[in-house]
């Protein structure tokens, strides 16, 4: 799920009716991810109404529900910013099983970001307070993350070592979610230096997935079973895997998934020369794009469709297309130089709508 995308929001909270009791952090969890519209309503009144009288706790646990639901938007930076605002209350302070988790899915958005140092400083006060608590399974979760950093800056080795050392925790206490992740992650940092090892890893998570129902992790399997298929030019398989990650990703239409998955898609069936079918799968993503706009994906889907029309041979389109692909990666380059200026926004932004509710 890597991304760089960002976003300048305004905040419209929906009023309370006087009396009315405001929801609690149980009742909007309850529609993460599932109904992130009717979860984001829900916190944007818990927040409104601890705004309104000064109830710091209620300002914690909304920023939080909003860090998780802008997290699953995609709008990791606006994500970011809650989580921030969850940290700096009283609440978080005291009750520092909650400022674990905050800055555990803090380092998660940093990560994301491409902000390195600022992800492992995150995931490493996370670890301490883990540590401190005597709290095992954070400090399992938390070494899944570093290890994911350790894959990025290219030691696999590293990944693979903190990895095993949170699967042998989660293995010990039978945590199916968390086994099945790190044989995803697993099969993700065995990609680089063994393929055999990252399909076998690939299809121990598809099966715990399959297993426990978590359609969400159970798409990624299926899309890294499709993509290491088709880097050993398995076609069958590749196919396969991919009618099944593209059936199911229907189910996160609007998560940048199903743009992903049809991403993979075109890439397989231009290897496999099929080409009506991968244009066919392009203007199918294109549609999906348009509706759930997500910067990423539509520069990805700008480079397989500069791949297609020159494997189509249409010069014309070609051109096009590759003057289109450069322009985007032009403008994502200036939009990570001017992500600071984002963010300040952002925090205007926040910091306008709070002066304002407290008058």
């Amino acid at each position: 799920m890597l991304k760089k995308i960002f976003f300048l929001i305004s905040f419209f909270l929906p009023g309370i009716t006087i009396g009315q009791k405001p929801p609690t952090l149980q009742e909007i969890m309850s529609f993460i991810p599932s109904d992130l519209e009717k979860a984001r309503r829900l916190a944007d009144m818990l927040l409104e109404d601890a705004l309104q009288n000064n109830v710091d706790s209620s300002i914690a646990k909304s920023s939080y529900a909003l860090g998780l639901i802008f997290y699953y938007q995609d709008q990791n930076i606006v994500s970011a910013k809650y989580f921030q605002n969850a940290l700096k209350q009283d609440y978080a302070k005291k009750n520092i099983a909650f400022s674990e988790e905050c800055l555990h899915n803090l380092g998660i958005n940093y990560d994301i970001l491409g902000k390195l140092d600022k992800s492992l400083a995150a995931y490493q006060q996370s670890l301490k307070i883990a540590q401190k608590r005597k709290d095992d399974f954070g400090v399992a979760q938390t070494n899944l993350n570093i290890a994911l950093l350790k894959a990025k800056a290219g030691n696999y080795e590293s990944a693979i070592n903190l990895n095993k050392l949170a699967q042998d925790y989660f293995l010990k206490v039978g945590n199916k979610e968390n086994i099945g992740l790190t044989y995803l992650n697993a099969s993700l940092f065995y990609d680089n230096i063994d393929k055999t090892k990252a399909i076998e890893n690939a299809l121990k998570a598809t099966v715990i997935f399959e297993n426990i129902k978590d359609t969400f992790r159970l798409i990624k399997s299926y899309t890294n079973l499709n993509e290491f298929y088709v880097d050993i030019k398995n076609n069958a398989k590749a196919d396969f895997y991919f009618e099944k990650a593209d059936y199911l990703s229907d189910v996160f239409q609007s998560y940048g998934f199903k743009s992903a998955v049809l991403i993979k898609g075109i890439e397989l069936n231009i290897q496999k020369k099929n080409f009506p079918l991968a244009r066919k799968l392009l203007q199918e993503a294109e549609y999906n794009l348009a509706a759930y706009p997500n910067n990423e994906r539509k520069n990805e889907l700008s480079s397989v469709k500069v791949r297609l029309n020159a494997y189509e041979r249409n010069i014309d389109e070609f051109e096009k297309s590759f003057n289109r692909y450069v322009n985007e990666t032009t403008k994502i380059i200036e939009d990570n130089f001017n992500s600071n200026y984002e963010e300040w926004s952002i925090i205007y932004e926040k910091d306008k709508l709070t002066d304002s509710l407290k008058k």
